[in-house]
């Protein structure tokens, strides 16, 4: 899929993402990702056909947030998602697994990918933390791995 010919509002790139593959768009008619550099688009996150007027993306690609035109405000979280490979336990990539991690981690044990928001609100699953076990949950098999690997690197 390609990106729309209509008018873009706004490009942001995915500073979490080591290879600099991650863009975000957003058109006249709603928000566009691609993961290869550009050469594929697709609609993202489950917005309405709406014109995107802002995106800011967290320091760790682990939060979106994107403003629209008469439809406020969204949050998107992208790596609440499956991961096709398992994560590298390395949640604020700063290239060591570090203390940050292991709280990220463990504030996330019991989170499952697609699960719906719980209120009061909580972290979200991230799948740069799921290491072992049951695909697309964290669990006490990723708090013993990522344990392991405590002032490594990823």
């Amino acid at each position: 899929m390609d990106l729309p010919n209509v008018s873009i509002a706004v490009v942001r790139f995915d500073p979490g993402d080591p290879t600099d593959q991650t863009l975000y768009v957003g058109t006249d008619l709603g928000l566009y990702r691609t993961t290869d550099g550009g050469s594929t688009w697709a609609r993202y996150g489950n917005l309405p056909t709406v014109r995107i007027t802002d995106i800011s993306v967290s320091w760790n690609g682990s939060l979106l947030r994107v403003s629209t035109y008469g439809r406020g405000l969204w949050e998107i979280y992208p790596h609440s998602e499956a991961s096709a490979a398992p994560g590298n336990g390395d949640w604020d990539r700063n290239g060591v697994v570090d203390f940050l991690d292991l709280a990220a981690l463990a504030s996330r044990l019991g989170t499952s990918a697609g699960a719906p928001t719980r209120v009061p609100p909580s972290p979200r699953y991230d799948s740069a933390l799921d290491l072992t076990g049951v695909a697309t949950q964290i669990e006490d098999a990723d708090l013993s791995a990522l344990l392991g690997k405590i002032g490594s690197a990823p």
